[in-house]
């Protein structure tokens, strides 16, 4: 070992021990070991432990005694080197760190054990030498051989997440399993997670709840965290959230990050204690300052949110940035929101998408998600309808309700995967056992129509009675029908009149149609007025043409063509394709307005590109008939393509663009419509 490290080391030490044992290193050794090994064992596990400072150091002032003097082989001196070494590398920013990284390399070269596992360590982080995954695993291996509990972790590290190795579950288990029987804590932890969550070995809460009592036997904070833990959750015991707590508080009082963040849980939503949002994320963001990750997303979704804290998307942002530097999938997924929307930060697209890319890797079903949308929309990433589905299918096998809904609609529509209606209905009923109430409306119409199941409209009526109490009324389009049907009459009235009592203007049109329909024996069109005026005094459009309907014919009210003008002219204004074609035939036949014919044309002109059938049939019967008298040298267009049959033909089937009929409509001299039922009177109302 280099004298400048070694006094650098026992100058920043401060204690005699160091220097002693630098003294004992540098003398003659011979070739005994005896008890001194089992001693000097256990000096190295606890320098190799976590939480020796400097101040513990004076706990190890005698162990000088330990050694003979003239007893210490090369193994042995190996060892105490490696343990110096790593003593300084863990506890200590020496400005000179390299010099023991190399002593570390060294001592792992000569085959001590202890060295080979954490040199390991070393390459895999980077740390003092250049990163290295598979050196790592080699030194790992070695140490495994020589029954080195920290390389038989690491290794199983590995082999969990794929790292350097193929993954292989199943010798993770096994690893961990022998790191386990050596006493080592991470690996005790590790094979409880192995048993709880039945990975590389069959599912076994009991066992599970084992090892990790026998890990807080051992004063790990870690296992008194997973103790609580499995209170919290039920894992193999009755739940009990204030037992939880309990042991929840008892790590937190060890520093443990993670107990600290649950005990933020229990307080901000009042699990095992007395409800308290303040301490909740006061507690969050201790765990956050300590770098928990979860800690830094519950902070950051409480800025986001403004939970008890002032809104602020800049401070959630910069809390889901520390998430995501240390590969926390929650926060990576929203930071990648906003990203995406521009939310606290500057909008990048490509961003979002890597960040996601990111989480879905770490197994992120939001972000398996969201990563789907975009690649179905289209959003910053060629659309790819095929691998929005695969992502949704990943995430919806997680139960994630949000993919289980888009899913479903992928396949009912058969878009990016084979149409298969009972798949669909199945997969929006998972959706709605997960949480996910938007998709009532969609298994009400499954049921009403037998679409993916057996037709049941007493089922969808229950449903749709069930989306009005979420205070979701929108989506009804057809209820309506069950208007019509006798047996169910009376308990579509009452859901109808529910509906309305909500101020949905939707519901207000649907029950109106259904009062004036011709079809009904009693009709009562005042009601379908009144109906309608409560929906166009919601900016309904559909409402506003219909009540013009009335007052033009004095259906259900006296007759008032200025008020009909008056309601066609302001949907047309909202861009109603229905209320254009009347407001047009006002002007084309000059009723209560100016007679304006060309005015008229270019209202019906504006529908058609709007894809009005109406308009387009008017438009095609007009021009094919030739009832207009055009000043043919002004015109573009008009007078080649009105002269042939295909014309009409092709307004029905909106071939014709809306470029290709450019006309100042002041180049009709006349119009004649003679025998052609293009009056607001005569024109269906628009039911």
């Amino acid at each position: 070992m280099g004298s400048r490290y070694l006094s650098i080391c026992a100058q920043r030490t401060a204690a005699s021990l160091t220097h002693r044992l630098l003294q004992w290193l540098n003398r003659t050794s011979i070739e005994t070991k005896d008890i001194i090994e089992v001693k000097l064992g256990l000096f190295v596990e606890q320098i190799d432990g976590a939480g020796c400072s400097q101040g513990d150091l004076g706990k190890y002032e005698n162990v000088s005694s330990f050694f003979d003097e003239n007893s210490c082989d090369e193994a042995l001196t190996n060892r105490l080197k490696a343990c110096i070494a790593l003593h300084s590398i863990k506890h200590y920013q020496l400005e000179h760190n390299d010099d023991a990284v190399q002593q570390l390399h060294s001592c792992a070269q000569s085959g001590d054990r202890v060295a080979l596992g954490q040199m390991g360590k070393c390459f895999s982080l980077g740390s003092g030498v250049q990163q290295d995954i598979k050196k790592a695993i080699e030194l790992w291996m070695c140490g495994e051989g020589k029954k080195d509990a920290c390389s038989i972790y690491e290794l199983g590290m590995c082999f969990n997440e794929g790292s350097g190795v193929p993954q292989n579950l199943e010798r993770s288990f096994t690893l961990w399993n022998q790191g386990a029987n050596l006493g080592y804590v991470d690996a005790i932890i590790k094979l409880g997670e192995c048993y709880h969550d039945g990975k590389g070995v069959e599912k076994d809460e009991a066992k599970a709840i084992k090892l990790w009592a026998q890990a807080t036997d051992m004063g790990e904070p870690r296992g008194i965290v997973k103790k609580g833990n499995s209170y919290y959750f039920g894992w193999g015991v009755a739940r009990d959230l204030n037992k939880a707590y309990q042991f929840w508080r008892k790590a937190a009082e060890t520093g443990n990050r993670d107990a600290i963040s649950n005990l933020g849980l229990c307080y901000y939503f009042g699990r095992g204690v007395k409800q308290d949002h303040i301490k909740g994320i006061e507690l969050w963001q201790r765990a956050a300052d300590l770098g928990c990750p979860t800690a830094f997303y519950k902070v950051g979704h409480c800025y986001y949110n403004g939970n008890y804290v002032e809104r602020d998307f800049s401070k959630a942002v910069h809390y889901w940035e520390k998430g995501a530097e240390v590969n926390d999938a929650q926060s990576m997924d929203m930071l990648a929101y906003c990203y995406n929307h521009g939310r606290g930060i500057t909008m990048n697209k490509e961003k979002a998408l890597d960040l996601w890319k990111r989480a879905v890797s770490l197994g992120s079903n939001n972000a398996m998600y969201h990563l789907g949308k975009c690649y179905y929309q289209g959003g910053g990433v060629k659309k790819d309808t095929k691998t929005a589905v695969e992502l949704w299918e990943r995430s919806a096998a997680m139960g994630h309700r949000e993919s289980l809904a888009c899913l479903g609609r992928c396949y009912h529509d058969g878009d990016g995967v084979q149409e298969d209606r009972k798949k669909a209905f199945q997969l929006w009923k998972k959706a709605y056992k997960a949480g996910n109430s938007d998709v009532l409306i969609s298994l009400a119409n499954c049921y009403f129509d037998g679409d993916g199941v057996t037709s049941d409209k007493e089922k969808a009526l229950d449903l749709w009675v069930r989306v009005i109490n979420t205070k979701k009324s929108s989506g009804f389009s057809k209820t309506d029908h069950l208007l019509w049907a006798k047996s169910m009459e009376e308990k579509s009235l009452c859901l109808w009149k529910k509906i309305i009592d909500s101020n949905d203007p939707e519901a207000m049109l649907q029950l109106g149609k259904y009062y004036y329909s011709y079809c009904r024996p009693e009709r009562d069109r005042r009601k379908s007025v009144t109906l309608w005026e409560r929906a166009a005094n919601l900016n309904n459009t559909v409402a506003m043409t219909l009540l013009g309907c009335c007052y033009m014919n004095g259906k259900g009210v006296e007759k008032d063509e200025g008020q009909a003008v008056s309601l066609w002219q302001k949907a047309t204004d909202m861009n109603d394709i229905r209320a254009m074609v009347r407001l047009g035939a006002c002007y084309i036949h000059g009723v209560h307005v100016q007679f304006k014919p060309s005015k008229g044309l270019h209202l019906w002109e504006k529908a058609a590109f709007l894809q009005s059938k109406e308009a387009m049939n008017l438009l095609g019967e007009c021009f094919h008939e030739n009832r207009f008298t055009v000043n043919k040298t002004q015109s573009r267009h008009l007078n080649t393509s009105l002269e042939t049959e295909e014309w009409r033909t092709q307004w029905k089937s909106s071939k014709i663009k809306h470029s290709d009929f450019i006309v100042e409509m002041t180049t009709f001299d006349s119009i004649d419509l003679k025998g052609l039922r293009t009056h607001p009177q005569d024109l269906h109302i628009p039911l």
